[in-house]
């Protein structure tokens, strides 16, 4: 049997990582306690760093740097800071920019448009939240959502004004 490389390590180590931030959205869903992971934040950030480094030589590590954001949301805020889950989310929609045109890759962009909406209003950069809001307007137009349509055109009112 051959020892895993250095790389494999840290995939796995991203991956597990990975799991701990899908259960983390969703204890912020129900409302639940978080202390627990909050103590695992230094290895999530961790693990995203190594997908980010890996993006370039690993498929799975490339698609990480979207499903990181993608798991914790908005909510991320809350456990790695603003500006941290705005780089995420950042990071992760041009990730997912670079993949097969269609309705998966528009639903995924979609919703990280309306994460760095939200974020971007939270740090008080309204310009750049207005621009992340039409974003999702459009791909929400585009995907004929008409509900999420509506919500973001009031999302995009709200920063207006």
């Amino acid at each position: 049997m051959t020892r895993p490389g250095r790389n494999e390590i840290r995939m796995r180590h991203a991956r597990h990582y990975l799991e701990i931030c899908d259960e983390a959205s969703r204890l912020l869903s129900a409302g639940g306690d978080l202390s627990e992971i909050i103590k695992d934040v230094p290895n999530v950030l961790e693990a995203q760093n190594a997908a980010t480094e890996l993006a370039e030589l690993m498929a799975d590590a490339n698609a990480m740097c979207w499903q990181f954001p993608f798991a914790l949301g908005v909510g991320g805020a809350s456990m790695i800071g603003l500006i941290r889950t705005i780089q995420w989310n950042e990071k992760g929609l041009a990730i997912a920019q670079l993949g097969a045109p269609g309705e998966p890759r528009m639903k995924l962009e979609l919703q990280l448009f309306v994460n760095l909406g939200y974020l971007f209003s939270m740090a008080g950069d309204l310009p750049r939240s207005r621009d992340s809001y039409g974003a999702a307007y459009l791909l929400a137009h585009g995907l004929n959502r008409p509900l999420r349509v509506g919500e973001l055109a009031g999302h995009v009112g709200e920063v207006l004004c």
